[in-house]
């Protein structure tokens, strides 16, 4: 005789992912057309310019800054450079 009963398989139910489709969020872009998409990206390239400029050669740049922290740790930037003073 056969005692065994199988257990009762319980299918437990996940939740739905949540998800959003595209087409329920607003277009949150700029639409100025062909000149005006031409113009902020015009400046956008100008600024990204003019902040190079000023990180590489503004009173000094980067080595000025670079200099001024490291002779507070006792370095010289010279040194680290490789660059011999004459």
């Amino acid at each position: 005789m056969n005692n065994y009963i199988p257990p009762v398989a319980y299918n437990v139910p996940t939740p739905p992912t949540p998800n959003v489709s595209l087409s329920q969020i607003p277009y949150t872009g700029f639409d100025f057309g062909p000149l005006g998409d031409s113009l902020y990206w015009l400046a956008l390239v100008a600024f990204a310019l003019s902040a190079a400029y000023l990180l590489l050669y503004y009173q000094g740049g980067v080595y000025a800054y670079l200099g001024t922290t490291l002779n507070k740790l006792g370095l010289k930037i010279d040194q680290i450079r490789g660059a011999t003073l004459a």
